[in-house]
């Protein structure tokens, strides 16, 4: 059984099991020692140590993960102001989970489409509405909103709902 504390210089092989999710900053024993964990799912990882020697040490860590994704799409926005606040309707997402908004459509209450928009990333408001049609600004009312969106752990979600453009 290897000690904590063990010289690096004597440590034969470092082997971990499962490799998904797992990356190394180098090919060194001290950089095998600390990878960088990113599953998608709750993993238990199994770390070998073998020593020159023909010890062997291993120990077993959990990781649990968070798949729940972080996206934000507002229920109300009042262009009226033109303050700079509030005035576009966008879908906000934490980067790290989001491979890319595939579609974001928004209707009024006869169906008719305001606003559409395809394949973009999310946190930037140049990808969504600003409460004109036709070069004029829309009169306050509840619109519907679709929205399909990509994550990295590969799943498409459906987002629907409704925003309401305020005075």
């Amino acid at each position: 059984m290897l000690a904590p504390g063990y010289p690096l210089a004597l440590i034969d092989s470092v082997v971990w099991t499962p490799l998904d999710g797992l990356t190394f900053t180098g090919t060194d024993i001290f950089s095998l020692l600390k990878p960088i964990a990113k599953p998608f799912k709750p993993t238990e990882y199994t770390v070998t140590v073998y020593s020159l020697d023909g010890c062997q040490a291993s120990d077993r860590v959990l990781i649990r993960v968070d798949n729940e994704p972080h996206i934000y799409i507002p229920n109300a926005f009042s262009p009226w102001h033109e303050d700079g606040k509030n005035d576009v309707v966008y879908i906000s997402a934490d980067p790290d989970q989001i491979v890319q908004i595939t579609s974001f459509q928004i209707f009024d209450r006869w169906g008719s489409m305001v606003f559409r928009d395809f394949n973009f990333q999310p946190n930037d408001p140049k990808h969504g509405w600003d409460g004109f049609r036709d070069g004029k600004i829309m009169d306050p009312a509840v619109f519907v909103y679709y929205a399909e969106i990509e994550l990295i752990d590969g799943r498409k979600l459906l987002y629907k709902g409704d925003v309401t453009l305020v005075w």
